[in-house]
């Protein structure tokens, strides 16, 4: 996970300088806050709901806001490499939402596992 910040920082900037894409980046950090208290809690099978509810949320949310940037593409509202920034930056936002997700839901298994 921490590669994928590292390769794709510039991403990650995208997303979050993007009016559009703010509102998402917010919600999203917000659950990993809420994830990174929840590890200090052990409380693993929360965070697995919550990552897996985050990940389903943010591709529920980002698919229209991907679909109006090909519109407008379309349409000459916005010029490719613009689309482009904000569409590598959705991809970003579903790709590291979508990591979360599964080390949640590993983190969660491993704990179950060994409690015995």
């Amino acid at each position: 996970m921490h590669e994928r910040f590292d390769e794709e920082e510039y991403r990650a900037f995208a997303a979050k300088d993007n009016d559009d894409l703010m509102v998402y980046v917010k919600q999203f950090i917000t659950i990993v806050r809420h994830i990174t208290d929840n590890i200090d809690q052990q409380h693993w099978h929360q965070n697995a709901q919550l990552g897996s509810k985050a990940y389903e949320k943010l591709l529920a949310q980002l698919n229209p806001v991907r679909n109006n940037v090909m519109s407008n593409i379309a349409e000459g509202n916005v010029t490719v490499p613009q689309a482009t920034q904000k569409i590598e930056a959705i991809r970003w936002l579903k790709r590291v939402s979508y990591h979360v997700c599964r080390i949640t839901h590993h983190l969660n298994l491993f704990h179950r596992a060994n409690k015995s």
